[in-house]
């Protein structure tokens, strides 16, 4: 009839009865009205019964929802579950729930093995139904189409794999694990300490305070800052290394210049210039380029030290040690103290009157510990004898008074400005002897 009107939403999932004043009627009116605009489904009794009685009213002008489709269930399109965080951290909370700014997340470091995360195919939604008793297809679903590089795959379950060590990077629709993750400008607070499996080239420089950890090489083309670079490849810094730096290398380790510094390395460690009251540990030291001095300090190397000036005229305190052994003696110290706490518990399992204990578990740790470190020593007393035979160490150019030659347990001061010398061991004297280069 003219005095209700259908109107059927753009989505046909719901339906409004528009009533203006008119002759008095009822629900039967409005039912009739529905069918006339093939309204089949979903239509509310309850909604179409309480409608009918307010249509007795000729005066009664309003509109009601009298019907309701089903709409369709949306499916899920495909995603990309990664196994870290994506976006940096504002920091990292420790065990004291002291928030470290410096540890941000910054780079996701991946091993290979290791799993980065889980490609997740789409799901289908389900239909639903219109007004008019007609489906309602639900929008299409898609799959990521996740690109991977040579360093990830994708296995079958959808796992995305390391197939290398290095940093994940996603970005542009594609993840891969780079060895070599190029970070342009310097290490702040906006990015906070980086840590890698591979390796890691800086730009910029390593600002105070944070560390930047790598499986492989480290290369710094600014200066360092009083932080932590430890790598176990080689370390390269292009300009400085300032104050409070610690470095440690697995190989190498490369720089112009440092002051009140320490270096560790497995290799050499070569000085472009100067080291300035530098604690240092590697198998070779050279500072043969620039001004290639070494003032204060103690430097230790394994095998050689080699340099073009040794201290200084003011008399500087400087200590040049070769077929140094600290490495090593470490390990020595290690099982010493591995020995310490098997004995320790082997007398809190027994009596002290019953003296030391000789069987069971504790007696067992004990006597291993023993053995071991003396093995360790004894090995450790024939390494030192045979680097000795070898081990020299070289100023090419000056050494002043208050630099000390040591090599091995013997030491040699230098009492009278020197030039071009080379000391090393003399086996039959076993004493250090001095010789022009």
């Amino acid at each position: 009839m003219a005095r209700v009107r259908i109107l059927l939403a753009a989505d046909r999932l719901t339906a409004q009865a528009q009533v203006t004043a008119g002759e008095a009627c009822d629900a039967s009116a409005l039912r009739a009205a529905l069918a006339a605009a093939g309204i089949t489904h979903g239509v509310d009794e309850a909604a179409t019964q309480a409608l009918g009685e307010k249509l007795r009213d000729p005066q009664f002008v309003g509109k009601e929802t009298v019907a309701r489709g089903v709409p369709p269930q949306q499916g899920v399109d495909g995603r990309f579950d990664p196994n870290f965080d994506d976006a940096p951290m504002p920091g990292f909370r420790s065990g004291d729930d002291a928030l470290d700014y410096r540890e941000r997340g910054f780079l996701h470091p991946a091993a290979q093995g290791a799993t980065l995360g889980t490609l997740h195919p789409p799901t289908a939604g389900s239909p639903g139904t219109d007004c008019m008793g007609k489906p309602v297809m639900p929008k299409a679903t898609k799959a990521l189409a996740l690109r991977t590089g040579q360093g990830a795959s994708i296995g079958p379950d959808g796992r995305v794999t390391a197939l290398r060590d290095g940093v994940v990077a996603l970005a542009n629709g594609g993840l891969d694990v780079l060895p070599l993750f190029v970070h342009k400008g310097d290490i702040t607070l906006r990015t906070g300490n980086l840590h890698s499996h591979g390796s890691l080239q800086i730009t910029g420089d390593v600002g105070a305070g944070f560390a930047v950890e790598a499986d492989g090489d480290i290369d710094v083309q600014g200066a360092a800052y009083n932080c932590s670079l430890r790598a176990g490849g080689n370390v390269r810094v292009g300009l400085g290394v300032q104050q409070g730096s610690r470095i440690e290398a697995g190989g190498d380790i490369r720089c112009r210049h440092s002051t009140e510094s320490v270096f560790v390395a497995k290799g050499a460690l070569v000085v472009l210039d100067e080291l300035v009251r530098c604690d240092v540990v590697a198998t070779e030291v050279r500072a043969t380029e620039g001004r290639g001095c070494v003032l204060g300090g103690l430097i230790r190397a394994r095998d050689k030290i080699a340099l073009i000036q040794a201290g200084a005229a003011s008399g500087v305190a400087t200590v040049l040690a070769a077929a140094d052994l600290t490495s090593e003696s470490t390990e020595i110290l290690r099982l010493n103290t591995q020995l310490d706490r098997a004995e320790r518990q082997a007398h809190k399992a027994a009596p002290r009157a019953m003296g030391p204990v000789r069987g069971g578990k504790s007696g067992r740790e004990q006597t291993a510990a023993q053995d071991a470190a003396l093995r360790e020593k004894v090995a450790l007393a024939q390494r030192q004898r045979e680097i000795l035979a070898t081990s020299t160490i070289e100023v090419q150019g000056v050494a002043y008074p208050g630099v000390r030659v040591r090599m091995g347990p013997l030491e040699h001061n230098i009492e009278a400005t020197t030039r071009g010398v080379r000391y090393r061991w003399d086996s039959v004297s076993n004493a250090i002897v001095q010789e022009s280069t």
